[in-house]
C-alpha cells in the first residue's frame, strides 16, 4: 500500500484558468457525473447539437451500455467554449461540483480518452463478480487512491494524462459575505509516486480488470453502508418515539458514536464501531459505560461484548427509557457526544 503523499498532502493547487493558461500541449477535459444534478440535462441541451462533437457518454461502448442513462461525461474545455460555459454553471453549486467533477489534461483524443477510462471502471469485486468500479467519482477515487500500490498508482494515471481533483474549500467569513457562502474550488493534482519513472506491468485492463482486496471494498462500501444503517435506525426508532425524527441529528449521532468508540477502543475493526454506534439507539445511549458492559470488555472484543450484554440486558422500551433516549435524540442529553 502506498503512503501516497501526492493526494493528501501535495500543497500545489490549480484552477480551470490556470490550467488552460500554462498552455501545455494537452487538451482539458470535464470528467462530470450529472446524476448529481437535477437539472443538468435541461442546461446542456441548450447546446446541442452544436457542441455535440464536442462531448461523450463515458459508457459508451464499454461493458455498462446498459446504464447509459446513468453514465458519467467527458467534456472538451476550450476557452469560451460550450465546455468551459458548462463548467462554471456546474461550479455554482459547489458542494455537488465535488462530487461530480474531475478535470483531465491529455494527449489523447476524446475517443481514445473513453477507451482510456474504460479500463479503469471495472473491477473484480471481493466475491468474484466483475462489476463497475465508479472511479470516475472524486470522492471514490479520493478514496482508493491511498490505498494503491506506487506500480498500481503509475498505471492508473497513464503516460499522457494528469488527473486533477476537487479539493473540499472551506471559505473564511469574507469570502462568505462576498459569495453568499459559496467556496471556490481548487483542484489537487494526482502526481507520480516519488521515486518511481514508469509503470512496469499493466494492472488496469479491460480484458484483466483490477481486483479489489476486502479492505478496499470495505473502504469503498463504507458510506453508502452507513447511509442504510441511518435510514434503519430511523424506521426503528419511529415506532417507539412520538415526536417528529430529524435524520440529520440521527446521522450525526451515529457518525459521532463511531468517533467515540474509536477513541475508547482503538484496536477495534470498523464493523465493531458500526456495531457499537447501532447499538447507542437499541440499548440506552450511554450502555457503554455501565460497570457491566465494562466487566464483559475485560474478556472479550467489542462486538462480543455488545451482544452479550445486549441478552443479558435486553432493552424495556417503557416510559423512562424512551424519556431518556429523548433527550439523547434530540441532542438536549449529550455526555459522551459533547463536541
Amino acid at each position: 500500500m502506498s503512503d501516497n503523499r501526492s493526494l493528501a498532502e501535495h500543497s500545489k493547487q490549480y484552477d480551470l484558468f490556470k490550467i488552460l493558461s500554462e498552455g501545455s500541449n494537452r487538451q482539458v477535459f470535464l470528467l462530470v457525473d450529472p446524476n448529481h444534478y437535477d437539472d443538468f440535462w435541461t442546461f446542456w441541451s441548450s447546446f446541442q447539437p452544436k457542441a455535440r462533437q464536442l462531448w461523450c457518454y463515458l459508457f459508451q461502448e464499454s461493458s455498462y451500455e446498459a446504464l447509459m442513462s446513468a453514465s458519467p461525461l467527458i467534456v472538451v474545455i476550450e476557452e469560451g467554449g460550450a465546455g468551459e460555459t458548462l463548467y462554471y454553471w456546474l461550479l455554482e453549486q459547489t458542494s455537488l461540483f465535488n462530487k461530480a467533477c474531475i478535470l483531465l489534461e491529455s494527449q489523447c483524443s476524446l475517443t481514445e480518452l473513453r477507451h482510456f477510462w474504460h479500463q479503469r471502471i471495472s473491477a473484480i469485486y471481493p466475491n468474484g463478480e466483475q462489476e463497475l468500479l465508479a472511479c470516475y467519482s472524486p470522492v471514490v477515487l479520493a478514496m482508493l487512491w491511498p490505498s494503491l500500490s506506487s506500480q498500481e498508482q503509475l498505471d492508473f494515471l497513464g503516460a499522457n494524462t494528469q488527473f486533477y481533483l476537487p479539493c473540499e474549500s472551506v471559505p473564511d467569513e469574507e469570502q462568505v459575505a462576498q459569495s453568499d457562502g459559496k467556496g471556490e474550488v481548487r483542484f489537487s493534482l494526482l502526481s507520480k509516486p516519488a521515486g518511481t519513472a514508469a509503470a512496469t506491468e499493466v494492472i488496469f485492463s479491460r480484458d484483466n480488470p483490477y481486483r479489489l482486496s476486502d479492505s478496499q471494498y470495505e473502504l469503498l462500501s463504507r458510506s453508502q453502508r452507513r447511509h442504510r444503517m441511518v435510514n434503519d435506525i430511523f424506521l426503528r426508532l419511529s415506532q417507539y418515539f412520538s415526536f417528529e425524527l430529524n435524520i440529520d441529528q440521527l446521522s450525526w449521532l451515529f457518525l459521532n458514536s463511531i468517533e467515540v468508540a474509536k477513541e475508547s477502543y482503538p484496536d477495534e475493526s470498523e464493523f465493531s464501531f458500526e456495531t457499537f454506534a447501532v447499538y447507542r439507539f437499541v440499548l440506552e445511549h450511554d450502555y457503554f459505560e455501565k460497570e457491566a458492559f465494562k466487566a464483559l470488555m475485560l474478556k472479550h472484543d467489542l462486538r462480543t461484548s455488545i451482544q452479550m450484554f445486549n441478552q443479558l440486558n435486553p432493552p424495556i422500551y417503557d416510559e423512562i427509557f424512551r424519556a431518556k433516549q429523548a433527550l439523547w435524540l434530540a441532542g438536549v442529553e449529550q455526555g459522551s457526544d459533547a463536541a
